[in-house]
């Protein structure tokens, strides 16, 4: 974690990266918290499995989640847009409000035609916790 920070650290006065860089992590380790005390952005990541898991546990993994939250001094969480009735119904009433989201939709490409109309049915567009969708970009790059 020492390494991380420094190198963090290093890149920030290299590039300015603090007001432009999210660090994720799934790590449980509250040394994580001093990302957050260094003035990086930093965000848990939940696991896109947890979709897959038995609804009837969603109110305890999100209490563990908020838990994890607090303790690592995140101040977004990030997700899958599938996890987004998980995150509203479940997650959010355990989450300080300055809690914001970062979320990704790969199912939406920006070079459809139809990408406008498509993401404006999404509810996750004009919730106010969202502060970033992540969508796909068709490019040379693309894999």
């Amino acid at each position: 974690m020492l390494a991380l920070e420094q190198r963090l650290v290093d890149l920030d006065a290299q590039y300015s990266i603090k007001n432009k860089a999210i660090v994720e992590t799934t790590s449980n380790t509250g040394s994580f918290s001093r990302l957050a005390d260094l003035g990086f952005h930093n965000s848990f990541y939940i696991s896109t499995s947890l979709r897959d898991s038995d609804k009837s546990k969603f109110k305890a993994m999100a209490i563990q989640i908020a838990d994890q939250v607090r303790r690592q001094k995140v101040s977004a969480v990030s997700f899958d847009a599938s996890l987004y009735p998980f995150v509203k119904n479940y997650l959010e009433s355990h989450l300080d409000k300055s809690i914001f989201y970062h979320t990704w939709d790969v199912k939406l490409k920006l070079k459809d035609q139809s990408f406008w109309q498509d993401i404006s049915s999404k509810k996750y567009l004009t919730d106010h916790r969202v502060m970033s969708i992540l969508v796909k970009l068709h490019s040379s790059f693309e894999l």
